[in-house]
């Protein structure tokens, strides 16, 4: 576990209320939409997508905001059906990289995390971020993610 102080950074995206398992299909939906407004409106694409929680449940069946996050540059007037534009707020927090499957993404990756965060007495947000710097798959062991907790 490491900390680690965020920039701001202007988003597109798409806001949801979701249980953990709706994640998936909604995120596939959510991206391509938010891809394609990003070509129609002539953006730049300058990071990796960013999947912010605002507070996640403990369990899989509580519905929680999530917002689909791509970092752009350009003109952003422009908006196109559900894709908003938003500028993302620095964040200080802790971070620990997962690299592995979806599936163990919360006993490997958030569950370290978390414990991390308690051994140190940190006094985490209700705000957490996923940055995917590398996407390979749901089941593929290649995949690289950054998963950050907002500390007050």
């Amino acid at each position: 576990m490491k900390e680690k102080s965020i920039a701001s950074q202007r988003v597109l995206f798409i806001g949801r209320e979701l249980s953990i398992p709706e994640i998936a299909e909604q995120a596939s939906v959510c991206c391509a939409e938010i891809a394609q407004a990003a070509e129609d409106l002539g953006l730049e694409v300058v990071g990796p997508w960013v999947f912010v929680s605002h507070k996640i449940p403990n369990n899989s069946s509580d519905r929680f905001r999530i917002e689909f996050c791509l970092p752009v540059e350009g003109n952003l007037e422009g908006q196109i059906g559900e894709v908003r534009y938003q500028l993302l707020p620095a964040l200080r927090c802790i971070r620990e990289d997962y690299r592995g499957p979806l599936s163990d993404l919360f006993s490997h990756g958030y569950a370290k995390l978390i414990e991390g965060a308690r051994a140190a007495g940190c006094r985490l947000t209700d705000e957490s971020r996923e940055v995917y710097h590398d996407w390979q798959g749901p089941d593929s062991l290649d995949n690289y993610i950054e998963l950050q907790f907002g500390i007050a």
